[in-house]
């Protein structure tokens, strides 16, 4: 009876063409990829960047793992690497909205708020109706008003804070009603709008204050 198990394998002899080879190895990376796509959801963020690592050493045409594996890098709090990673996928392809919104996410948490509002920016110049896009840039606008807050500049503290109502209100015009995300948008709506009530009673807190001065410099008759 033949063996048509021993029959699949190549001889440790024979000499496989290139071309095969590479088909060979495009096959494991798609695998490799599968792997590590599991991983990832799973948790396993050191196993999976392992995995993404291999399957691109075998198959640089894998360009999505740069994403893939950006967000893995940037869940281990290696943001350099993984903003390296997103500016690949962005160089490659730069219609790739999420790799933007990623990459916004790592600058965001580097400090590098600007940076990371022009990334959402184009990520919605792109896709209109990307409703993840004005949330996370709603949320980043909300950071970027308590900041100035902190520093005692109402005025752009006020800017930031009307236009992250803006966008959250744009997300919820998107997201279905059903979606497990509305609630979380309308929460965080709501301190937007608390965060703006501090600082309208900070404003008027402000001008009551000038008020006072010009009062007390009033010239008085003797």
């Amino acid at each position: 009876m033949k063996d048509y198990g021993k029959s699949q394998l190549i001889n440790v002899n024979d000499v496989v063409p290139l071309q095969q080879w590479q088909k060979y190895s495009r096959i494991r990376a798609y695998a490799l990829e599968k792997q590590a796509d599991d991983k990832a959801e799973m948790r396993d963020v050191n196993g999976a960047i392992e995995n993404y690592n291999a399957a691109l050493k075998l198959n640089p045409d894998l360009v999505e793992i740069y994403n893939k594996r950006g967000v893995m890098k940037s869940q281990t709090w290696n943001f350099n690497a993984a903003i390296k990673d997103f500016d690949k996928m962005i160089q490659i392809n730069p219609e790739n909205l999420y790799a933007y919104n990623n990459r916004a996410a790592s600058k965001s948490i580097l400090g590098d708020n600007e940076g990371a509002l022009e990334d959402l920016n184009k990520a919605i110049e792109i896709n209109p109706m990307y409703t993840m896009g004005y949330a996370n840039r709603g949320g980043l606008k909300k950071r970027m008003a308590e900041s100035k807050l902190e520093e005692g500049d109402l005025k752009t503290a006020q800017r930031y804070c009307d236009n992250a109502k803006k966008d959250y209100k744009k997300a919820l015009t998107l997201i279905p009603k059903n979606h497990s995300e509305r609630r979380t948008f309308q929460k965080d709506l709501q301190q937007i709008m608390g965060l703006s009530f501090e600082i309208d009673q900070k404003k008027k807190k402000e001008q009551s204050k000038l008020v006072n001065v010009s009062v007390d410099i009033v010239d008085r008759p003797d």
